[in-house]
Parts: structure tokens; C-alpha cells; sequence
């Protein structure tokens, strides 16, 4: 199995979209990070909010190791999240 994030941008968001990491609804005028791949040639985007996207990169027990996920996987490690007026912050 393979799989690779081919590009990952920031955004703001022109119209509501649901976080892939947490189902929350990504509201319009929001920053949040789009991502996009190939997993065993099939194509891949996620949408992700700023808190999910701190997660994936700082909880390394967020991430698992067989590169499986499933939505709203990221939801339960919110509460590690440094406030966002923090320099470690999203």
C-alpha cells in the first residue's frame, strides 16, 4: 500500500466545508489546509481545520501507522491543541 500527500495549501474557505479530521463544519472565511494524494492509485483530498491540522503534524499518536484512516479520527486529540493566541497555537 502506498500513499502520498502530493500537495497541501492553505486556504479560506468562499463557501461552509466539513473538516475531514473532525467533521466540524469549516465555516466561510476560514483558513484551513486542503490536501490532496494518491493512495494505491486512487485519488484523495482532505479538507482539514486549523486544530486538525496542528494534531496531525504535533500528536505523533494521532497519526496511525498503517496509514488507514477514517473521518472525524482527529476530533478526540482537540484537547491537546494549544490556544490559538499561543505561539505553539494553530
Amino acid at each position: 500500500m502506498s500513499c502520498d500527500t502530493l500537495s497541501s495549501a492553505g486556504r479560506v474557505a468562499r463557501k461552509g466545508h466539513v473538516c475531514t479530521g473532525c467533521i466540524d463544519v469549516i465555516e466561510k472565511g476560514t483558513r484551513h489546509q486542503v490536501m490532496t494524494g494518491l493512495d494505491d492509485g486512487r485519488w484523495w483530498r482532505a479538507r482539514l481545520c486549523a486544530k486538525c491540522f496542528w494534531v496531525l503534524y504535533n500528536v505523533p499518536e494521532a497519526v496511525d501507522s498503517d496509514g488507514t484512516y477514517q473521518e472525524g479520527w482527529l476530533a478526540e486529540f482537540h484537547g491537546e491543541v494549544p490556544d490559538a493566541g499561543t505561539e505553539e497555537g494553530p
